[in-house]
């Protein structure tokens, strides 16, 4: 039997529900890039949990198995309750993957599993982990972090989960002192930033993306990508708007990238405050689309009340577009300097509204804005995590061979 940190290369399961599915196609889309990099290092296989419970339709038109860029991946409902019961959601979890984590053991026994968003699913992957004797790698995003930590019962759960994971990937700096304000040793954590597909995303021409996406060629665009969620801060955004004096001459429009259940009442907040012709609902868009409306935009707002560190804004630097962003999470340790963009006080609509009408009235050099985001390539980040993966793999040592001897046996 070959040594499952040796002679061949790991073999790691990658468990997560935040993976994109045929009905949600951008649902945790990083993460799908994430695998890719890690592909190029390790032999990886996706176990990718659909959140539902009874009478929902979330796994309608999923299929049980599909191969994404020639990784296995298999979709999985994971049962939760929505609203109540949160704190007992990891060990449902970990009902929920288990079968399926044991079925994919005996065709490809993978060395560690790797848990990507702490609570539930990496309480989860970590009771499957020490249930199997088998190392684990959890990788904490944000508000798995420093907004559960703030409720008492999920807090026991998300510092448990921590606390019994080998290692701990954060995506910010931020998240890593989170992290280790909960008393996981400094040795466990390790700060790997997202990439950007410098392909995909670079400086281009504004008008022509306009004209491609259908957009006015006169005015001033302020572009938001993400989730209409609460934490995302999409109704801030639009109360900035209202507040934002534009000219005839220089009309100012919000176009808003995404969907989510706030999509309602934003369109009704829209109404209340006559913005109907100064902003477009585009919904969800694929992911390879999102150059074009970058391209096409004078600048990218981020109002979220909180964060880890989104990509949107690495993406948006790489296409020489400036972010106007909530002061909150990791931003600042990439908006570093006011020749980037501008940050301010979460929740508040008049210094965003103030910070969006100075960015509109300035000259941004799209190349420096670039240059920023040069550093943060997908390749990198799967380097780094392949190289913490095999460490990890390399310690566990003993008791992985043992588990692999006793699937073989």
């Amino acid at each position: 039997m070959s040594d499952p940190a040796g002679s061949r290369r790991p073999r790691v399961l990658f468990v997560s529900n935040l993976y994109p599915n045929p009905r949600q196609p951008t649902r945790g889309i990083f993460n799908r890039q994430t695998v890719r990099a890690l592909s190029e290092h390790l032999d990886v296989r996706v176990l990718a949990a659909v959140p539902w419970y009874p009478l929902s339709r979330a796994m309608n038109g999923i299929p049980e198995r599909t191969d994404d860029d020639g990784v296995p991946v298999r979709f999985v409902r994971a049962f939760y309750t929505p609203f109540v019961l949160r704190n007992r959601h990891g060990k449902f979890f970990r009902n929920a993957i288990r079968s399926a984590v044991l079925d994919i053991r005996k065709s490809f026994p993978f060395d560690l599993l790797y848990g990507s968003w702490v609570y539930p699913d990496g309480y989860g992957v970590t009771l499957l982990a020490r249930e199997l004797g088998l190392p684990c790698v959890l990788h904490a995003l944000g508000s798995d972090i420093h907004i559960y930590l703030e409720h008492p019962r999920r807090r026991k759960k998300v510092v448990a989960a921590l606390s019994a994971a080998d290692h701990v990937v954060c995506v910010s700096d931020y998240i890593r002192s989170s992290v280790a304000g909960t008393g996981v040793p400094a040795s466990k954590l390790s700060v790997v930033y997202d990439g950007v597909d410098g392909e995909l995303f670079k400086p281009a021409d504004a008008e022509r993306a306009r004209r491609k996406l259908g957009l006015a060629v006169r005015g001033r665009i302020i572009l938001y990508v993400g989730n209409l969620t609460r934490i995302k801060g999409p109704g801030v955004l639009v109360e900035a708007l209202s507040g934002l004096e534009a000219s005839s001459d220089e009309p100012v429009h919000l176009v808003m990238v995404g969907q989510g259940p706030l999509a309602g009442a934003l369109r009704a907040q829209v109404g209340r405050l006559g913005l109907h012709d100064r902003v477009t609902f585009a919904g969800a868009r694929p992911h390879e689309e999102i150059p074009d409306w970058m391209s096409a935009a004078d600048v990218l707002c981020l109002s979220s009340l909180d964060e880890g560190l989104p990509n949107v804004v690495l993406e948006a630097l790489a296409s020489g577009r400036p972010v106007v962003a909530s002061d909150v999470g990791g931003l600042s340790e990439v908006i570093h300097s006011d020749a980037l963009g501008l940050l301010v006080p979460p929740g508040n609509p008049k210094a965003l509204a103030d910070a969006l009408g100075e960015a509109l009235k300035r000259e941004w050099d799209p190349a420096r804005l670039a240059r920023r985001a040069a550093p943060f390539s997908w390749a990198e980040h799967g380097l780094r995590i392949s190289r913490i993966l095999t460490d990890v793999a390399v310690s566990a040592g003993t008791d992985a061979t043992r588990a692999l001897e006793n699937t073989e046996t």
